[in-house]
């Protein structure tokens, strides 16, 4: 085996450790908890006038830089060891809508919390202390499951110097334990929201129940025909919603005086499909349409007509034709886990309906400039984003991290696309000292912004710079893909000898791929044929 391919399999190894072990360190823990933790938090301290900065106001309350951080930063913690399993990348580009994302949690934790005052709802401090010591058993065991019991007490030492605890050679299982829930307790708001949610959440989804019926009628397929009335016919002047609603109330009212369905569904549908086969849809499920066609079609007996359902292309008249329910042969046997199941279906159902209601409500007024960049490049301004972006830019000087990395990265691909690549390579640059700063990072981030960097460099015909900064990300990269594009890289600009050093590269790492498929393949085989010895004995 090679010394490229033993780095390749132990780099990958180390990396993987380690977002599993920052993993089952912080993810279960409340939100605004994360942020005090190492895992993906800056170097510095972050400075508490920042942190205490007035981005939004909900219903005229304000929400705080570290409220949105908070959520930020639970996301990653869930998200990153995810990633990372599956060895996928997840990089910069897209971490701005990370960023909404945390604003709106952020908004929508606000709201309830609002409303579980206005209930009268509270928590006492014995309720959030059972639920600190209940969250750190949890985390305790997770650990315990992840290492063996010699090592137990080294890891526990070094989560606890990791979250700030004093550092040791080795920690007790019991005080590791009772660190971690005095820490919880410290700052014991997240657990308060925690538990005020689920008295809050009980009021709400309480008296949710299921029936068998419900369960069974989940079985239930339809074979129907449809009339489609679209608001932008092909071929036709586009219809008001009106005007659309009146003529299929006109189609109904056809339908309904008798004759020929399907002959009234080739004439006059605007799907083109339903007016060759006369709007037959065969074998249709309630989870196969959207809900609001569901419930208006499952509700019709055989041969019945429904009135026209609204649906975001226009309207549509549907006529059952058959309906039938096939349990499946083990109904009997899960039929309480079904009813279960649909009883936690409908409560979640309900839940969600409850937060997206209160959204809708709220006035909400977005502060921070930061997040009005990524609002206006959601909804696709990229001139105010730009703007945006430099001021938010300006404001980030002195904070390193992920948050910052992500503002510089979007600003230098924006530069980028407006061909001003010098401001460009600095917001690069500027982004690659940001996430150069965050001890745990993105994965896939710094080659993300290194090969931003190098693009500008060769673009702007420094190709000495631009050459530096490439070898820079063959040195980091694992990603075959990037190699690739390397190689192509220095054979467009007559570099033969790195050139065919990425091409040395990726035949060892097709070399260790073939080699660790073949292993797993061996090991599969190995475990077969130890299984079929053990029913050969068995049957014996």
């Amino acid at each position: 085996m090679s010394i490229r391919t033993m780095q390749l399999r132990m780099s990958r190894r180390l990396r993987i450790v380690l977002y599993v072990t920052i993993g089952v360190f912080i993810v279960g823990l409340p939100a605004a908890f994360v942020p005090r933790l190492g895992g993906l938090g800056r170097k510095e301290p972050p400075h508490e006038e920042e942190l205490a900065q007035v981005v939004a106001k909900v219903n005229g309350l304000e929400i705080t830089r570290a409220e949105v951080e908070g959520q930020f930063n639970r996301v990653l913690s869930q998200t990153v060891p995810f990633y990372v399993s599956l060895g996928q990348r997840m990089g910069l580009s897209e971490l701005w809508r990370y960023r909404l994302a945390a604003l709106e949690e952020a908004v929508t934790q606000e709201l309830l919390l609002q409303q579980a005052t206005s209930e009268g709802l509270t928590v006492s401090k014995k309720e959030v202390r059972a639920r600190a010591e209940e969250l750190a058993d949890r985390e305790l065991a997770r650990v315990r499951d992840a290492v063996s019991p010699e090592e137990l007490e080294y890891v526990l030492a070094n989560l606890l110097a990791q979250g700030g605890g004093p550092r040791r050679e080795t920690v007790s299982e019991r005080g590791y334990r009772d660190w971690l829930v005095e820490r919880m307790l410290e700052e014991e708001r997240p657990l308060q929201y925690e538990l005020l949610m689920q008295k809050l959440r009980k009021t709400v989804v309480g008296g949710i129940t299921a029936t068998e019926q419900e369960v069974q009628a989940q079985y239930d397929t339809a074979t129907v025909r449809e009339i489609q009335v679209w608001l932008r016919p092909e071929g036709q002047p586009e219809r008001s919603d009106e005007e659309a609603r009146q003529r299929a109330e006109e189609l109904t009212s056809r339908a309904r005086r008798g004759g020929d369905f399907a002959g009234l569904v080739r004439r006059e549908t605007d799907d083109p499909g339903g007016r060759e086969n006369g709007g037959l849809i065969e074998s249709v499920g309630r989870r196969m349409m959207a809900e609001e066609w569901t419930d208006a079609v499952f509700a019709l007996g055989p041969d019945e007509i429904s009135d026209p359902i609204k649906l975001p292309w226009g309207y549509a008249v549907v006529k059952m034709e058959k309906l039938r329910r096939e349990l499946p042969d083990d109904f009997e046997s899960n039929k309480d886990q079904l009813l279960l199941s649909m009883v936690q279906e409908k409560q979640n159902a309900a839940w969600q309906e409850r937060r997206q209601a209160l959204r809708d409500e709220a006035q909400v007024e977005v502060l921070g400039t930061e997040l009005l960049a990524w609002q206006a490049l959601e909804e696709g301004k990229s001139e105010e984003a730009l703007t945006k972006l430099q001021a938010a830019a300006e404001e980030m000087t002195r904070r390193k991290g992920v948050a910052s990395a992500v503002i510089f990265y979007q600003l230098a691909s924006l530069l980028e696309v407006q061909e001003d690549r010098e401001a460009a390579v600095e917001a690069y640059e500027s982004s690659y000292d940001s996430i150069a700063g965050a001890e745990a990072g993105v994965p896939g981030a710094r080659e993300e912004v290194v090969m931003g960097i190098a693009r500008c460099y060769e673009r702007l015909e420094d190709v000495e710079e631009a050459l530096d900064w490439y070898q820079i990300l063959s040195d980091m990269s694992e990603d075959p893909a990037e190699h690739i594009q390397l190689q192509g890289v220095y054979e467009r600009l007559g570099k033969d000898e790195l050139a065919a050093a990425e091409r040395a590269w990726l035949d060892e790492y097709r070399e260790a791929e073939l080699a660790r498929q073949r292993e797993i393949e061996a090991q599969q085989r190995a475990e077969e044929e130890q299984g079929e010895g053990e029913e050969s004995r068995t049957a014996q």
